[in-house]
């Protein structure tokens, strides 16, 4: 697991995720707000959900990908049990969600996120590579 939830951020939860590339660093971003809707090991991929981000600066492309996870999960209540994204860049991506709809019955809700904020984000190169720090209002 590359990702980490963050202390000290009031009411609201955070977590920081790396990768090698941009596109690595969001799937793992990805999988950190969708262990929050459910722990991953409970989720089978029975269904396919697909995102496209538009072109932009990482750091908005961060919080449109993020929130159409939140999107999914409020509107469709899908959870998605693995994340993968194509390349990303400042020309736009396309993600492949694999997940199920959110049984109350077998899944562990961790957090009841209602939004993806700009609050404290950060996204930029490492030396390893790059890094994700996004803020959830809970």
């Amino acid at each position: 697991m590359a990702y980490e939830y963050l202390d000290g951020v009031g009411g609201d939860a955070a977590l920081r995720a790396t990768g090698p590339t941009l596109a690595l660093a969001l799937a793992d971003a990805a999988r950190g707000l969708s262990a929050m809707f459910a722990d991953p090991s409970e989720v089978h991929a029975k269904r396919t959900a697909w995102v496209d981000v538009a072109p932009g600066e990482p750091g908005d492309q961060a919080v449109e990908f993020l929130g159409e996870i939140v999107y999914l999960f409020d509107t469709e209540g899908f959870v998605a049990g693995d994340v993968r994204v194509g390349s990303a860049g400042a020309g736009g991506f396309r993600a492949e969600l694999r997940g199920e709809a959110y049984d109350p019955a077998r899944h562990t809700t961790r957090a009841a996120v209602k939004a993806v904020t700009y609050h404290a984000l950060d996204v930029g190169r490492t030396n390893g590579g790059w890094a994700v720090r996004v803020t959830f209002d809970l």
